[in-house]
């Protein structure tokens, strides 16, 4: 059995999520700057077809790490969580591309901040 218990605190969590969100957002700018669109040819068809491919080394990985720790406050962990969280946005977002259920802008860039559109008037769950 686990139990849970509410602790009365006086921490400012407001700053460390906007803090989070802002590495967060900065990381999957970082990754998305490094998309290579390559051209691919459809079989049996004249059309071609652009399929993504980002850096995923752990060379690249670790100069994330690095350049984001230098002026972090908090616990280094999080820092690695918002990287591998950045890491399965993108992975998510490429693959769902590959089976044509996005676009090349589904993730547009507003106000500093990555965001996905959906289409209006749909039912989403």
């Amino acid at each position: 059995m686990l139990k849970t218990f509410s602790l009365r605190h006086n921490l400012n969590i407001k700053a460390f999520l906007y803090a989070y969100l802002a590495i967060l957002n900065a990381v999957i700018k970082d990754i998305w700057s490094t998309i290579e669109w390559k051209e691919w040819r459809i079989p049996g068809k004249k059309q071609k077809r652009l399929f993504p491919n980002y850096r995923k080394d752990n060379a690249f990985k670790r100069a994330l790490r690095d350049k984001y720790l230098k002026d972090w406050e908090y616990a280094a962990h999080w820092v690695d969580s918002a990287l591998k969280t950045a890491f399965s946005i993108m992975r998510s977002w490429r693959k769902n591309y590959n089976r044509g259920r996005r676009n090349q802008g589904c993730m547009a860039l507003s106000g500093g901040d990555r965001k996905i559109r959906r289409p209006p008037r749909r039912i989403y769950k």
